[in-house]
């Protein structure tokens, strides 16, 4: 299979690969234990009261400018990593990779009521194969759009230079009833690492959110922005614009028992380019050249039950599932001459647990071809003639629902001392079979910088030459790796 092949077959996969802890402050992100991102999420720490200068930096920020009744601080955000790939066909030279993060975090907590948080980041990299998948289609997950190439080269698979950046920051406010919050960022629906409407993994997105929760309900009402890796036509300007879409999500939550928690939600995507309408579409009540907008209409909804067992072991199992619903659901594949009605979108299963010092996570995700806007025919119409577009679920080029078109993941961490840990992770995609064993030692648990090494493998799929070992090493502070 050749690079372009390769392109094109990878092109219809989700993303998002990143590990899930829960009531984490890393990349200004906090889940509670049902995986919903509140409006506040700030995590300050009080100044340390140690003797020394090198103690106190040792335990607190690295700036910190608070006072009375407003606290603000500064973090760094850096990643320096350098590892070695070593391909087990004789044809191909060992690879080195390396990825370079920097940038800084702030957060900020204004009279007690109004807590803001962002960070702003950038990073140039040259990729391991497997996420040299996605650097080659210029798109990094969990970043969103990137630059490919140094030089005229570096543009393939097994030797992809990538150049990205990403500013994200949010404000929020609640008083225990109502909340709202707004800014840039990527929400999260579900308890899982993905998700079935939209991901923290994604790319961060201009959103706007207002809540109300009391007793056991929580209600809640989003708007946002997505856009497209597509241009569309060219205007007034030299370069025309991104397309654009417009993102309506209403969600609710239910804690029907103390562990039995259920949610729904509805979401409407609306692309602000107009498309074409083509002949053959009369029965659907356009004429040709009809200009429309694409839209999509999605309702997800999932189950979560909570329990204990051996007394200090907190676990959440889940289930979750999306669909396409309203007129433009009514869309059919054809396969061997006959239609077969698809409504499903994604269906995630999974199983998480926590105890003390350990972390654990089993989950299976799949999309079916129902999340594409164009490949499917409508019933009424010629099998040769497919009808108007869908709203696309992607935004900066990366699906919002999650990882890949289909995945099963395994992951667990243990905290061996309070600054040794180990990890270890595999998982079955789309792309290839891998697994990684990874250990790392905190140095400043408050950024938090940690020293890491990892080893790994994975195994390809369809022809794709991705068989390989690696291992690397490096620096981290608030930075969580894709894999």
């Amino acid at each position: 299979m050749n690079r372009q092949s390769v392109k094109s077959y990878i092109r219809a996969a989700g993303f998002g690969l990143i590990l899930f802890f829960p009531a984490t402050a890393l990349l200004q992100v906090t889940q509670d234990s049902t995986g919903h991102i509140p409006a506040l999420r700030t995590h300050i720490t009080q100044p340390s009261n140690a003797i020394t200068w090198w103690q106190r930096l040792g335990e607190q920020h690295l700036l910190d400018f608070s006072e009375n009744q407003n606290k603000i601080v500064v973090d760094p955000i850096i990643q320096v990593m350098v590892g070695m790939a070593q391909f087990t066909s004789n044809d191909q030279q060992d690879l080195t990779f390396w990825d370079n993060i920097r940038g800084a975090r702030f957060q900020a907590e204004l009279d007690g009521q109004f807590h803001i948080g962002g960070e702003l980041l950038e990073r140039q990299g040259v990729a391991d194969p497997l996420l040299g998948i996605w650097a080659v289609q210029r798109r990094i997950p969990g970043w969103g759009r990137s630059k490919l190439g140094r030089n005229n080269g570096w543009n393939t698979i097994d030797q992809a230079y990538y150049d990205v950046s990403r500013a994200r920051g949010w404000t929020g406010w609640s008083n225990g009833i109502w909340s709202a919050d707004g800014g840039i960022d990527a929400l999260h629906f579900g308890a899982g690492r993905a998700s079935v409407l939209q991901s923290k993994t994604a790319a961060p997105a201009p959103y706007a959110r207002f809540g109300f929760e009391q007793n056991k309900h929580r209600s809640e009402v989003s708007v946002s922005q997505w856009m497209s890796d597509q241009r569309g036509p060219l205007g007034e300007t030299a370069e025309s614009l991104l397309n654009r879409s417009h993102v309506i999500t209403l969600n609710h939550a239910w804690a029907m028992k103390r562990n039995w928690l259920i949610q729904g939600a509805y979401q409407f995507i609306r692309e602000k380019s107009a498309s074409l309408a083509q002949a053959g579409w009369e029965s659907l009540g356009y004429a040709v050249g009809d200009e429309y907008h694409a839209k999509r209409h999605v309702i997800a909804f999932e189950s979560q039950l909570h329990f204990n067992f051996r007394e200090n072991v907190n676990a959440v199992a889940f289930f979750q599932q999306s669909a396409d619903v309203g007129a433009d659901s009514r869309r059919a594949i054809t396969s061997d001459a006959s239609h077969q009605q698809m409504l499903g979108l994604t269906n995630l299963a999974g199983f998480r647990a926590e105890g003390d010092g350990w972390q654990m996570l089993i989950e299976a995700y799949q999309q079916s071809e129902a999340t594409c806007t164009s490949c499917f025919y409508y019933e009424g119409l010629s099998t040769e003639i497919s009808g108007p577009r869908l709203a696309s679920l992607e935004h900066a080029g990366m699906m919002t629902h999650g990882i890949w078109n289909k995945a099963f993941r395994i992951q667990a961490n243990a905290q061996l001392t309070p600054a040794w840990s180990f990890a270890v992770s595999g998982e079955h995609n789309d792309a290839a079979n891998w697994v990684q064993f990874e250990t790392s030692y905190t140095i400043h648990a408050v950024w938090p910088l940690k020293f890491f090494c990892n080893a790994g493998m994975a195994n390809g799929h369809h022809d794709l030459q991705l068989d390989y070992r690696w291992a690397s090493f490096g620096l981290n502070a608030a930075v969580e790796r894709w894999k």
